[in-house]
């Protein structure tokens, strides 16, 4: 699947579950940061591509250090910039290994997902909208003819369900539902919150 698919998925699967399991942190703020965890962590996994592209991997470090700005003033919680630089560190380890490999793996999910929760001073609901966004990706790219090294170190097979390619009938429509999806069930919780202060 390509980028703006997965992107696509994260938020729509970060929301709903957000929605499904801690609905009473979905207000605006919560709403706007998980958003954007989401749309980082949606992407992350393909990070084992940035060696083909420098810029990539520092708009990656840029929203890194953005996001973390904007967690530490919205939450009041403060950052540990230590554990950012671990973070980074992952990222541009990741860029060194091949596709789909162990970036694409449960153990990174795992790795990535601690990494972010202890940078941004474990908060549960950011964490949650990260670790269901990245696990999104690797869920989509199953689907995918490559596969992925899901099981990554234990075991190198490239799971795949061979159904689709990055542009494909398929990504195209994972990509328009997920994005109809997220919109509504993000309208559906704000007029829920804030609906009765219309008016």
């Amino acid at each position: 699947m390509n980028g703006r698919t997965h992107t696509a998925a994260g938020l729509a699967c970060g929301v709903t579950a957000a929605a499904a399991v801690m609905p009473e942190t979905l207000t605006l703020p919560g709403l706007v940061l998980g958003s954007a965890a989401a749309v980082m962590a949606s992407t992350l996994p393909d990070c084992d591509q940035y060696r083909r592209n420098t810029k990539d991997v520092i708009r990656c470090l840029i929203r890194l250090v953005v996001f973390c700005i904007l967690a530490q003033w919205l939450t009041k919680r403060p950052v540990d910039w230590q554990y950012a630089v671990f973070f980074i560190l992952a990222v541009l380890v990741g860029a060194l290994t091949d596709h789909r490999s162990a970036t694409h793996s449960v153990a990174a999910l795992l790795v990535f997902s601690w990494l972010f929760s202890v940078t941004i001073g474990d908060n549960q609901e950011l964490s949650f909208w990260f670790f269901t966004a990245y696990a999104s990706h690797l869920v989509l790219d199953v689907l995918n003819r490559r596969g992925e090294m899901l099981f990554w170190p234990f075991s190198r097979e490239r799971i795949c369900l061979k159904l689709s390619r990055s542009e494909s009938v398929l990504g195209r429509l994972i990509f328009k539902a997920a994005a109809i999806w997220y919109a509504v069930v993000l309208g559906f919780v704000l007029f829920q919150r804030y609906g009765g202060m219309i008016g």
